[in-house]
């Protein structure tokens, strides 16, 4: 029999990738842009599946990602949905609670492709809301420390160990600050940066785990934003709007919180030596704040099955193994020889051995992994403490005043109605 041939056509148009085929079945996927040159990317996505399911094809729609979560809550609402779309982590329980998610738990359980994926189990608990899954995980990325080696070796600072403490990130701080050079000590936290300092040092995030008790007074809490002044009125931190002139992947500080799939945009953008480590212990533990993206599927979607078709294809070995080499996309497993193939881009075998002792053997390892839960008001809770802490760390009122005030108007956000 002759061999059918098809003619695979991108289209870009006002954010629109297409890949039209004449016969098969298509596949409506949308997501926002990210990475460098996204519209190859998903060309050589939708072929790889199509290679592996001749009788669908994939179009995909790319949105740009400052109109992403608009656009799709739109389509949802009005009822036409694309058949999959990714879903944020920050909106996966506004959506879900609002009934617009499709219940993906017995397509699961009833797929063989998805128990062999064997995913991490906190991975998984990522796309899930009241215990019952409302995507497949995507994008799920944990955040370690970098450190510059080249200030560190300068300044005759040990790098530090995987149990190194809150008191030691201190002493680094002040001893690696380079005034005159334009160098800090180490970066400012930014509010996801502050969430997880707050769970190791105090055991809690700024909320309770039931999102009804606002903790932001709590001793432990006050001590954390005095740890951060202290550090701000020494010079080795910078305060709100005072970054250096160099950024951190230019050498603006010798620490810094990064992402665990920061390797390759390391290699190829720093002009120092750098190394990642986990986070420094404080009082409570030495968690590192990891969340992720998903795929999902609408409720009212017409064919879930079609749906589902991709992302079944997505949890499959070539799947994986497109999306890492494609997407750039961490594994969702263990697999060791899908890691190798996610950190083989780091073209040092001595730093791609250090990712992955740090991503498995530690982070993951060792348990060390604090998913975030977003909830329906965290960008007005985001936005409360981040106007209230950058007070605290510009010298315009006490830790102690400035989260009472916080305090005050969370509740009356979370307060039920």
């Amino acid at each position: 029999m002759k061999k059918h041939v098809e003619r695979l056509i991108l289209i870009a148009v006002f954010g629109l990738l297409l890949t039209v085929s004449t016969a098969a079945t298509t596949i409506r996927l949308a997501t926002n842009i990210s990475g460098v040159n996204p519209y190859e990317r998903w060309e050589r996505i939708a072929a790889a599946f199509h290679a592996d399911n001749p009788d669908y094809q994939l179009e995909v729609e790319i949105i740009a990602g400052n109109e992403y979560p608009t656009k799709i809550s739109v389509m949802l609402a009005a009822g036409v949905p694309p058949d999959v779309f990714q879903t944020w982590a920050q909106y996966k329980t506004l959506w879900a609670k609002q009934g617009l998610l499709l219940d993906l738990t017995p397509f699961w359980e009833d797929s063989e492709v998805a128990r062999r994926a064997r995913v991490f189990p906190f991975v998984l608990e990522a796309a899930m809301y009241n215990n019952r899954l409302v995507g497949v995980p995507y994008d799920f990325s944990s955040r370690p420390m970098v450190i510059n080696l080249d200030a560190f070796n300068s300044a005759g600072v040990a790098i530090p160990d995987a149990d190194w403490t809150v008191e030691d990130l201190r002493d680094y701080a002040i001893r690696l600050t380079r005034p005159d050079e334009g160098v800090y000590g180490v970066a400012a936290l930014d509010s996801l940066g502050n969430w997880i300092w707050s769970v190791n040092s105090t055991g809690h995030g700024w909320l309770s785990d039931d999102r009804t008790e606002v903790l932001v007074r709590s001793p432990g809490y006050l001590k954390v934003l005095e740890y951060w002044l202290e550090l701000i009125n020494l010079g080795a931190a910078p305060a709100p709007g005072r970054a250096p002139s160099r950024n951190a992947f230019q050498g603006g500080y010798a620490i810094w919180t990064g992402w665990a799939h920061y390797g390759l945009n390391l290699q190829l953008g720093t002009p120092y030596d750098w190394a990642m480590v986990p986070y420094p212990r404080g009082d409570a533990g030495n968690y590192h704040f990891a969340h992720g993206h998903m795929w999902s599927i609408a409720r009212d979607v017409e064919e879930p099955e079609k749906a589902w078709k991709f992302l079944e294809w997505y949890l499959s070995p070539q799947g994986q193994r497109t999306f890492i080499l494609e997407d750039g996309r961490q594994p969702l497993s263990s697999d060791p020889a899908l890691w190798r193939l996610f950190f083989s881009p780091i073209d040092r075998a001595d730093k791609q051995a250090m990712m992955y002792d740090l991503v498995i053997g530690t982070v993951y390892g060792e348990s060390r992994v604090h998913t975030m839960q977003y909830w329906e008001t965290w960008p007005d809770v985001d936005r409360i403490m981040t106007q209230y802490l950058n007070n605290v760390y510009r010298g315009l009122e006490s830790p102690a005043n400035a989260m009472e005030r916080a305090t005050t108007e969370i509740r009356a956000l979370i307060a039920p109605n």
